[in-house]
Order: structure tokens, then C-alpha cells, then sequence
């Protein structure tokens, strides 16, 4: 079950949230709702509902003293409250009445305290619920938390906050959890890290995930800017594929979260993004060719308990620089004069893709030692960064940040250095159009964008991680859509 939690609005707005939103419960936070009027927000019919008012000890906004406090929960319950939550070390001194449901809370806001099983047991004689609700300082952090719900003896609330604690508001319920939190909508969250009920219904689908469900996602740090959820889990959904697809924000070594990762969950496999697609290899039994040249991976598949590593990102590229290709009168990229801008992760993934299609390379880069490196490295000539739009070259391809959101009015070179082009890469891919493609198709040259690479790079991993073919189009219209919200 899914509970929202409506706070941050006036008492008329949160009864018609609590009518209007939808959910399976609903809890009020009196502390956070201008001037709460009890009789109202609990009259007719409506969803079962949870009264909170939580203190300021235990991260909560109540302004009044603790009896006063004490007699809001007590009147909730006079008026046909089906829940309260009371804070542990405030129980004894609550009156039940009626039949409301007491839910004995906890909260740690700074960390995951080793003894929060001893916490568990502590509160157990309490209540008729447990909720234990910590801060995730590191993603295994979730992972004792979860454990706490293979107790099955006393109903069970638990999860944790924070970016790094996602994945435990989104798999309480499939482990045990009696259920989890959500925001009733976008301006009311009442917690770091909360996720609203639009979120976890339509694109994480909380309500169909079990412990049958197969379970993916994206390791990296940052981690909420990724678009990889809006893709993979539109693309489960299209297919009918029991899976969920989660933001993993790995501040750690990567390598051993995967390995705890898959003993703990029905994994399926990972996307790998900066800055972890080098150490996560260490976790690898096996791994393909071209994760083998670029020395880094961004794709794990799980296959018969076995890590495979594998790296999309070269045939990705290759792929939307070769539909591009077709449209010149080169054809394709063999002995093609390419000008490489950029030299970190999505340059060296570019250039051994040029390579290997039989293309002569110029790298630069901002810093003249990386460029000279992977040149080397490769076979291939390095220029330095301020004489780049003096080479000569037919396709010219950025793989840095310059033109990404928000400094979206910038190019990496001048509308004069694209007049000799035959073809232009940008493996930016927001904005979907940079000022470099832009000017380019104004120029009548054709172009291939990041958000190509992007799309290639999902799709080719979901086959990898299904064996099914991928809903292209759709991946695509998600992330264009996405990509205009932001």
C-alpha cells in the first residue's frame, strides 16, 4: 500500500487532497497544515487516515507544547481517526481511545545507527505498529533497514530518507513493509528523498512489485538527474515485463554494492554512469570487447547468477553517427578526416568507435594531457584545444559539456569552423537540439545528436537485459517529453 502524506498547505487544501488524491491512505500532518481543523479533515467518507504531529525532536514543525499535542492525537481519535503515529519515547502517555491504530514512530535524521534492531524490539510493546524511518548516509544503509521486515511478528513501517535511501521507499512493500510513504503531489513532500504518489504509481508501478519482480537500475553519483527510470520502466510497462527499474546513488565502491546487490534482490542488471564505470568492472565475471578497448563499462546483465559487463555507450555512438552518414555523400566513416572534441568518457568511446569504422582522428581537449593520452593511446594525432577550428576534417563531433542545460547558448566552435563539415556530432543530449546541431542544420549539414547515442545505448541494453525487442520509439518519446519538462 501507498499512504500520502498531505502537509505544507491550508486545511481546506488538504481535505480536498485527501478526497481527490487517490491513494490507499492518507496521512495528515497536523504540524504541517495551517491551522488543521480536526472535524472537518476527518468528517464523511473518505480513504483510511493517519494523524501525525510530529515534534520538533523528531523533525516535525509542532509549535505547541507536548500536552497539547498529545490532546490533538487524542482527539483525532475521538473523531474516527483510523490511525495515529506517536513518537517511541511519547507512547506511554497517549490515551487510546476509540479504535484507532497506534503506530509507535522513530526517526533518525542524521544516520542508519547499528542498533536499529534493538530499536525494533524496543518499540514493539509500544504499539500496534512499528515505523522506523532513518537517513541513508550510503546506499547499504537500505539494506539493514529492509532486513528489519523479515520480522513478520509485528506489523512493520520501515525505510530509509535521503537520495541515497530511494530504493527503500520504493521496495518497502514488496519486502514487508505495511506500506510506504508518498507525497499527495509535487508542493506538498514532507520528507527528504519522498517520491510523490504520481511517481511511485505510474512510473515506478510500487503497487505491482513483489519479491518475483526483476529489479534494475542506475548506479551513479549524482544520481537524480538521470532519465535512464523514465525510459526503462515506460519500456517494462509497454512489454508487460514484471520489472522495476531504480536510481541507485552509490557513493561507495561499486563493485560491492552489485555483489550485495544481487544476493539481496532478483537483479537483473544496471546502468553505470560517472563516476563508476571503470570500478565497477572489478565485480565482473565476464565482460565484451569493447569493454575491454575503452577500459570501462556501463551496462551490467545478470545471466545465470554471472555478471557480464558490457559497454553500449561504441556501438551507440557508431550507430546514430553511421544513420547520419548515410545521408552524405561519404556514406560511412572509413577514411573520414574526424575532429574529436573532448577527450574524457564519451570522447574515448567515440574515438574507438571511429577506429574501429576506419576513421582518422584529431582529438583535443580543454586539457592538453588528456588529449595527448588517449591520441596516443589509440593512434591517433592530438591538437591543442584554442587551434581546433584551424584542422581540417569532413565530421566534426563534441563530446564535451560545452552547450549541455542550462548553458544551452554555447557552442564548442564557431559557426565558420562548421562551414566545411560534412557531417556534426554533439554527444550532448539536453537540450535534445544544442546551439552546435542548431547551427549545423542551418547550414544544411546533417547532424547526430546525443540524444541518438542516449536512445541506441538504452535500447541495446534492455535487449541485453530481456532477450526482448525494445519499444525504440517509445524510449524515445518519454525522454523527448522528459526532457521538454525540464
Amino acid at each position: 500500500m501507498i499512504c500520502a502524506s498531505i502537509g505544507n498547505v491550508s486545511s481546506r487544501e488538504a481535505r480536498d487532497l485527501l478526497l481527490e488524491c487517490g491513494a490507499d491512505m492518507v496521512e495528515l500532518r497536523l504540524d504541517l497544515i495551517a491551522k488543521p481543523d480536526l472535524p472537518k479533515l476527518l468528517a464523511g467518507e473518505r480513504p483510511p487516515v493517519i494523524v501525525t504531529n510530529r515534534p520538533k525532536r523528531e523533525g516535525g514543525r509542532n509549535q505547541g507544547g507536548e500536552e497539547e499535542r498529545l490532546r490533538s492525537l487524542e482527539k483525532a481519535m475521538d473523531l474516527g481517526a483510523d490511525y495515529v503515529d506517536i513518537e517511541w519515547d511519547s507512547a506511554g502517555k497517549l490515551a487510546r481511545k476509540g479504535h484507532a491504530t497506534v503506530i509507535v514512530s522513530r526517526h533518525d535524521f542524521r544516520s542508519t545507527p547499528d542498533d536499529i534492531v534493538t530499536w525494533r524490539e524496543e518499540m514493539k510493546p509500544k504499539g500496534d505498529v512499528i515505523k522506523i524511518v532513518t537517513k541513508a548516509r550510503d546506499i547499504s544503509d537500505n539494506f539493514r533497514i529492509l532486513d528489519l521486515l523479515n520480522d513478520r511478528s509485528t506489523p512493520t513501517v520501515a525505510f530509509c530518507m535521503g537520495e541515497a535511501g530511494a530504493i527503500s521507499r520504493l521496495l518497502a512493500p514488496a519486502c514487508g513493509s505495511a506500506w510506504t510513504y508518498a507525497a499527495a503531489s509535487e508542493e506538498t513532500r514532507t520528507a527528504p528523498g519522498q517520491f510523490t504518489l504520481e511517481e511511485m504509481r505510474r512510473l515506478y508501478r510500487v503497487p505491482t512489485v513483489t519479491r518475483e519482480t526483476k529489479v534494475f537500475g542506475v548506479i551513479a553519483n549524482p544520481v537524480g538527474h538521470s532519465m535512464s527510470p523514465v525510459i526503462h520502466n515506460s519500456a517494462f510497462a509497454e512489454l508487460g515485463i514484471d520489472a522495476v527499474y531504480l536510481p541507485l546513488l552509490v557513493t561507495g565502491d561499486p563493485a560491492v554494492f552489485v555483489r550485495e546487490f544481487v544476493k539481496r534482490f532478483r537483479a537483473g542488471g544496471f546502468s553505470v554512469t560517472i563516476p563508476h564505470k571503470v570500478a565497477v568492472m572489478e565485480a565482473m565475471d565476464e565482460t565484451d570487447e569493447y569493454v575491454k578497448k575503452a577500459g570501462a563499462m556501463n551496462t551490467v546483465a545478470v545471466h545465470g547468477g554471472r555478471l557480464c559487463g558490457y559497454n553500449t555507450d561504441i556501438p551507440a555512438a557508431l550507430d546514430a553517427i553511421d544513420a547520419a552518414m548515410a545521408g552524405t555523400d561519404m556514406k560511412t566513416l572509413k577514411g573520414a578526416q574526424c575532429l574529436l572534441l573532448g577527450a574524457g568518457g564519451a570522447g574515448r568511446a567515440i574515438a574507438l568507435g571511429i577506429k574501429d569504422r576506419g576513421g582518422q582522428i584529431t582529438i583535443t581537449d580543454g586539457i592538453a594531457e588528456k588529449a595527448e593520452q588517449l591520441a596516443e593511446e589509440i593512434g591517433a594525432r592530438s591538437a591543442p584545444w584554442e587551434k581546433r577550428e584551424d584542422i581540417e576534417c569532413s565530421v566534426i563531433m563534441n563530446a564535451t559539456p560545452i552547450g549541455m542545460h542550462p548553458n544551452a547558448n554555447a557552442s564548442p566552435v564557431s559557426r565558420r569552423a562548421l562551414e566545411r563539415a560534412s557531417l556534426v556530432f554533439d554527444a550532448v543530449y539536453n537540450p535534445p537540439v544544442t546551439m552546435l546541431l542548431s547551427e549545423a542544420k542551418e547550414l544544411g549539414i546533417p547532424t547526430a545528436s546525443g540524444l541518438d547515442m542516449f536512445v541506441n545505448q538504452a535500447v541495446l541494453q534492455f535487449e541485453l537485459w530481456t532477450g526482448e525487442k525494445a519499444p525504440a520509439a517509445l524510449m524515445r518519446e518519454n525522454i523527448v517529453e522528459r526532457l521538454g519538462e525540464g
